[in-house]
This record gives C-alpha cells, structure tokens and sequence, in this order.
C-alpha cells in the first residue's frame, strides 16, 4: 500500500487505481498533512454576493433554473461541483472561481 505524489512529473499512485497528475512543487507520503491556511465556505461566500446584490436564493433557483431546496442546500455545503460553480458564477455575473484561485496563489 504504497503512496507517492510528486507534482511536475508522472504519478503513479499504487493502491486500487493509478493516476498521472502534473502540479507544481508538491511532494506528498502517507504522512503529509496539507493545510489551507484559508478554508473556503462556497455556500457562504454566494449566500453573501447574494445578499450584497438584494437578490434571494428563490431568484437564483429561477435563473439556474433549479429548486430553491437545491438552492438552499448549496448555501450551507462548503463545497460545490465545478459546474454548478460556473452556473452560478454566469448567472450572477461574479467569478466565484476567484476565491480558489487566491487561495492556491497564496500557497506556492
């Protein structure tokens, strides 16, 4: 049950599956533990731009077009599937994307 991720060159990792990545600069073992020095709520960063802009998730949920239960859901979970993100991000004309992307600056 080996375990080894080197960024920049080919990964095989040998449990069940194999897989190739290429990120810069990281080398990970069984016993690295890796810190976000800032954890992302998605759900409360577009509940906020929600809130900013006067708009409600039930006008959101007409815009995706999805359920405001759906809607109501993505608000309290801390993380988003990438699609639903730019749908989102689309529909109300902010790049939610943004946030991951100064937190991953930030880090190297």
């Amino acid at each position: 049950m080996g375990f080894a991720l080197f960024l920049n060159k080919k990964v095989v990792v040998n449990l069940w599956w194999q897989v190739i990545v290429n990120v810069p600069r990281f080398f990970i073992t069984p016993n690295t533990t890796i810190e976000m020095s800032k954890e992302i709520h998605i759900g409360k960063l577009i509940r906020n731009k929600l809130n900013e802009e006067g708009r409600s998730p039930t006008w959101l949920a007409g815009k995706i077009p999805c359920t405001k239960k759906y809607i109501y859901k993505i608000l309290e979970k801390s993380d988003i599937h990438p699609k639903q993100l730019q749908r989102i991000s689309i529909v109300m004309k902010f790049d939610f994307f943004a946030y991951y992307s100064e937190t991953v600056r930030n880090e190297i």
